[in-house]
């Protein structure tokens, strides 16, 4: 006869996330040819539980003891084929919004699923692209507070020639004003884009 230490833990455990340690002596009272109704009242079981296990070993030997894990298949329910992914990423790295008729400066969760609705004709939630931004290893970005094609020389020499200018300002006692070029656009900006 086996004898088998249950804890408390064991016995509150949901069905289908009993350890294969759990199950381990279920098979070995099997072999002793003890009827399904016996085990349970040894291991502390139910009997649809062990009828399952019992059926999963008929069919699959040891190998249906082995719990499964709970829920859906990683990646089902996704509406987009791998190939229709890859196509999205790439544009996503290597073009702007821009270039492919979407009306964004940056890219962001609605124009990606613009962009998905435009080439695949695939309604995708705001949501949804966010999973798959996520998926992908794409995470949120701040924007840079600085020009693109930016001169460091030019910023160096800047800051030496500004040195003068505020000493200057100090001797004479005068207040510096600054005024600048800046384009507008009429969409409402976002703080975050998203990038690989």
């Amino acid at each position: 006869m086996h004898n088998i230490c249950m804890t408390k833990q064991s016995l509150n455990t949901k069905p289908h996330t009993y350890p294969l340690e759990m199950r381990a002596p279920f098979l070995s009272h099997l072999l002793t040819k003890k009827s399904i109704s016996e085990i349970s009242l040894y291991i502390f079981v139910s009997l649809a539980t062990l009828y399952r296990w019992w059926n999963g070993f008929k069919e699959h030997g040891k190998e249906g003891l082995i719990p499964k894990k709970p829920g859906r298949p990683l990646g089902s329910g996704r509406k987009l084929s791998p190939e229709q992914e890859t196509i999205i990423k790439d544009i996503l790295i290597n073009q702007v919004p821009t270039d492919v008729g979407i009306n964004f400066s940056t890219w962001q969760r609605k124009g990606i699923s613009e962009l998905i609705k435009k080439k695949f004709n695939i309604d995708i939630a705001v949501t949804a692209v966010g999973k798959y931004l996520k998926l992908w290893g794409f995470s949120k970005q701040k924007p840079l507070k600085k020009s693109h094609d930016q001169d460091p020389q030019k910023v160096a020499q800047w800051l030496e020639d500004f040195r003068g200018i505020q000493k200057r300002a100090i001797k004479e006692k005068a207040d510096i004003y600054f005024a600048y070029e800046t384009g507008v656009k009429s969409e409402n900006p976002s703080p975050h884009s998203y990038r690989s």
